[in-house]
């Protein structure tokens, strides 16, 4: 559903757009590599390395028989998952589009992915090569909340359509909203109130208010929040001080390394936390606390396993990192 209404915005952006020259002179026999070669008016179609008569005003990405949209990604290292799973879903979905229902507007879609490393500087630098390029039409289902920091406002500043990016961070939600910022999935705002519902008011048993700690995404393993954590990390503490009036100084949490699944750092010092007064009265000895995390899958995936580790050792006796009763 999210693509089909991603699709839908890339058609209601086109519809109306006219077929029209940049000028008298026909180009149409002239060779090019880039829209740069054609000039004014025209578009370099990647297919026939022809130029063609572009839509009226010129539009990036757009040529008599396609629609190219662009993608930044970590797609050779870092989270790949996130990456290569979008990537692959919308080129799925494009095929369908393509080979369905012949195209948007008659125009065949195509996505041009970048790899950036789940990192700003390259991410940043792929959505500057499309700008200087014009060669896409939007920037579609990028991934992450530290690369959107820096991309999105480029993308706005150059008037590129920034749709569908894999982020609930406030960044790309701002009041009033950002004109070409097209956003399709939940606030971190939202996840993280829900989260904090479910864990104190729906869950049996509840989770006292108080025994609710962190781990975001970090720049380091020593307490630095990158912005995804920092985003996430910003909605769990709304949420308390909303609930309870909890401030953000006393929410304990515990970072690890972007790009790393090095948690132990977090590990001990959350371990820490738990053995420290967690317990209620009516718990008869046992712990009712829960981590929020904030991270991508394979630091969660460790984090899950170390804990389960040390709480079996500390059952055995093993370990004296928390008291589990």
């Amino acid at each position: 559903m999210r693509r089909l209404m991603m699709l839908v915005g890339l058609g209601l952006l086109l519809h109306g757009c006219s077929d029209s020259g940049g000028g008298d002179e026909d180009k149409s026999k002239l060779l090019c590599e880039r829209h740069a070669d054609c000039g004014s008016g025209w578009l370099c179609n990647s297919s026939t390395s022809r130029c063609e008569r572009g839509l009226s005003g010129g539009l990036w990405g757009v040529s008599a028989t396609e629609l190219v949209v662009g993608m930044t990604a970590a797609l050779e290292s870092g989270p790949t998952d996130l990456g290569r799973g979008m990537k692959a879903g919308i080129e799925a979905y494009f095929n369908h589009v393509n080979t369905q229902l012949g195209g948007v507007h008659g125009r065949k879609l195509r996505l041009v992915a970048l790899d950036d490393k789940y990192e700003p500087e390259p991410a940043l630098n792929n959505v500057k090569t499309f700008v200087s390029e014009k060669s896409v039409f939007a920037v579609l289902g990028s991934v992450g909340t530290p690369t959107a920091a820096v991309t999105a406002p480029y993308a706005v500043e150059n008037k590129l359509p920034f749709f569908g990016a894999y982020t609930g961070a406030a960044i790309l939600r701002k009041d009033p909203p950002e004109r070409y910022v097209f956003n399709f999935r939940a606030s971190y705002l939202q996840e993280t109130s829900a989260t904090v519902r479910y864990f104190t008011q729906l869950r049996e048993p509840g989770i006292p208010i108080d025994n609710l700690a962190v781990l975001p995404q970090g720049e380091d393993a020593t307490g630095t929040m990158d912005g995804y954590g920092q985003a996430g990390f910003d909605g769990v503490a709304k949420a308390l001080k909303e609930r309870a009036q909890i401030e953000k100084s006393a929410i304990t949490y515990a970072t690890y390394k972007r790009n790393t699944e090095d948690v132990e750092p977090a590990v001990k010092i959350l371990l820490k936390w738990l053995g420290n007064g967690r317990r209620t009265k009516s718990s008869a000895g046992k712990i009712h606390a829960a981590v929020l995390m904030v991270p991508t899958s394979g630091p969660a995936a460790a984090f899950v396993k170390a804990m389960l580790k040390e709480v079996a050792d500390i059952r055995a006796g093993r370990s004296q990192g928390a008291s589990t009763g």
